[in-house]
């Protein structure tokens, strides 16, 4: 094992033990794979979603090709890296995974807040009661509620007025 192929598998196993307490599973890489599996349509909502999946996948095997003593790994310094950069981002809350709970998390916030905005306009057209409209009839036997009586007063307003304005265009017509 060159030094390299060393720097993954201790990068690798400090991944693994993290993911591992995450998820109190008895394999972290691989679990945190299984789970990705699981999330069919994800990679459309998580941006590098595909990406990680398939770097995760990849230095995975690496490390098992290192382990079971093949006699090339293909083990580059970028796996170093990326196992490295994957760790932190676990912990930053910024890997597939914890983006995907964020994006579903505001999902629901978003639902919830708009069912209890439904429900509360709900509640205010079930506390105004349209029966009251119609109190002022049944209380007064055959007497029209206010509603009619505004409009029944409005539109002898407009007929005046349309009245004024008509004997108002004759009269002129005539002095012409």
């Amino acid at each position: 094992m060159n030094e390299i192929e060393r720097e993954l598998v201790e990068e690798y196993k400090r991944l693994d033990l993290l993911l591992k307490d995450k998820f109190s599973s008895e394999t972290g890489v691989s679990e945190y794979i299984s789970r990705m599996d699981n999330e069919v349509h994800a990679f459309h909502i998580v941006d590098g979603w595909e990406r990680d999946y398939r770097q995760l996948k990849h230095i995975r095997h690496v490390r098992n090709n290192i382990m079971h003593d093949e006699e090339d790994s293909f083990c580059k310094e970028s796996d170093i890296d990326y196992a490295d950069e994957f760790y932190d981002r676990i912990l930053d809350r910024d890997d597939p995974l914890s983006r995907l709970h964020a994006h579903r998390e505001k999902a629901r916030e978003f639902l919830s807040s708009f069912r209890n905005e439904t429900r509360e306009t709900r509640q205010v057209y079930e506390a105004f009661d349209t029966d009251e409209l119609y109190d002022d009839q049944d209380q007064a036997g055959s007497f029209p509620n206010r509603t009619t009586v505004v409009l029944l007063i409005l539109l002898t307003i407009t007929c005046i007025v349309l009245l004024v304005l008509v004997t108002y265009s004759a009269i002129r017509g005539w002095m012409k």
